[in-house]
């Protein structure tokens, strides 16, 4: 059980990933639908809510799928470096995850398959809009295929798993009697340092 009101750093962390967890499993946790930001190819920050599809705590990953199109493949291609932004607005708290990414196919890691059967048809439906997403069009439109029917492998080809290692999570809980904050940081070999933070002054 993780702890409501946590006091200590192991304490704060262990609740970061409970609710990073929940967001997952739960479509009505407010960390079910995070903003992923990416660089753009201009060097601008490009931020998108997506849904969260997996996270694993003991091995700091944290999922989303994508259609190949999607700029934000090549925009991780080209600056893997991205930053999860949460905030659940019952329990006060934001968590800003900073991440190295990579997105992959079919063919790079069986993984990806078993996500695709994970999904429901109406979602596989998303990876067959004739149009890449965020392509100009002439007037409003959907990007449906035609012929919507249940095909368990149509649309698998465009089918892509944004796999993130999170280096870094910053916790930050709102609170009428003062805020708290904390910094969570792993290095390239795996080991952590975890200050306390000064939050802003409440008003």
């Amino acid at each position: 059980m993780h702890p409501p009101h946590p006091d200590t750093l192991d304490d704060v962390l262990e609740s970061a990933w409970h609710a990073l967890s929940r967001g997952v499993s739960d479509r009505r946790h407010a960390f079910h639908t995070p903003t992923l930001v990416t660089t753009g190819m201009g060097g601008n920050p490009d931020a998108r809510t997506v849904v969260l599809r997996a996270c694993a705590p003991g091995e700091r990953v944290l999922i989303c799928h994508t259609d190949v199109r999607s700029p934000k493949v090549k925009q991780i291609a080209s600056n893997p470096r991205v930053l999860w932004h949460l905030y659940d607005y019952k329990s006060r708290v934001q968590l800003r995850v900073a991440a190295i990414a990579s997105v992959l196919g079919v063919d790079d890691d069986p993984l990806v398959r078993e996500a695709w059967g994970r999904t429901s048809v109406g979602s596989r439906v998303c990876y067959r809009g004739p149009l890449p997403p965020g392509e100009e069009a002439p007037s409003p439109v959907t990007n449906t295929p035609e012929i919507v029917r249940e095909d368990t492998g149509a649309g698998l080809d465009r089918f892509r798993v944004v796999r993130t290692i999170v280096t870094r999570i910053e916790w930050l809980r709102l609170r009428h009697a003062g805020h708290r904050r904390a910094l969570f940081e792993w290095d390239g070999a795996g080991a952590l340092r975890a200050p306390w933070l000064a939050p802003r002054v409440c008003a």
